[in-house]
């Protein structure tokens, strides 16, 4: 039988403390604010950030790690060439067969007799 761990890992609800009596409630995500039930006239709780965790500090690599590492990505990246642009064309020209098919056939014929 599993433990608890996953839900207790992963609780996702807000914690709120009252600022008067001290009182704390728990509620799911959706609640955005929260009224102290424990007076007699409405006194809005406050909401508690949890703590961050800690994380380990990073450590920078030997220089003697860092150099051949930095060499090998360039010797590994290649550089496409260059291709020479077309020359421009008009807008009036059809840029595919499709949209000239359509342009020679909207085209009237012309009879050369």
């Amino acid at each position: 039988m599993k433990g608890p761990g996953q839900r207790i890992r992963y609780d996702v609800r807000r914690v709120w403390k009252c600022p008067q009596c001290g009182a704390t409630a728990k509620t799911g995500p959706q609640q955005i604010a929260l009224q102290c039930v424990m007076h007699d006239r409405p006194v809005w709780m406050k909401l508690l950030e949890p703590p961050l965790p800690e994380l380990p500090p990073i450590e920078p690599l030997p220089p003697e790690q860092v150099a051949p590492q930095a060499a090998r990505n360039k010797a590994g990246k290649r550089r496409r060439k260059k291709t020479p642009q077309a020359a421009s064309t008009t807008n009036d020209a059809p840029q595919n067969t499709a949209d000239r098919d359509i342009a020679n056939a909207a085209a009237p014929e012309t009879d050369p007799s």
